[in-house]
């Protein structure tokens, strides 16, 4: 019973989903990094402060790589 309920609610979830939820599944991978990332660097200020400035330039460069790594369609 909850399979087949499993089942059905999966194979209509595409035809349901508002256009908000569909543009937020695309950014799913890099909202979480993000959101991870900010984590990291508040609780680096809570320790201590030149150490947050430090994670601040690492998280920084982490992005300016994954950018570069993973370029936009639109850039190009």
């Amino acid at each position: 019973m909850i399979t087949s309920f499993l089942k059905n609610f999966l194979s209509n979830t595409k035809e349901k989903m508002p256009i908000i939820l569909r543009i937020l599944a695309l950014f799913v991978e890099d909202l979480f990094v993000f959101v991870g990332f900010v984590f990291i660097v508040k609780a680096t200020f809570m320790w201590s402060e030149t150490a947050g400035i430090y994670s601040i330039g690492i998280v920084l460069i982490l992005v300016g790589l994954l950018l570069s790594r993973k370029p936009s369609s639109k850039r190009r």
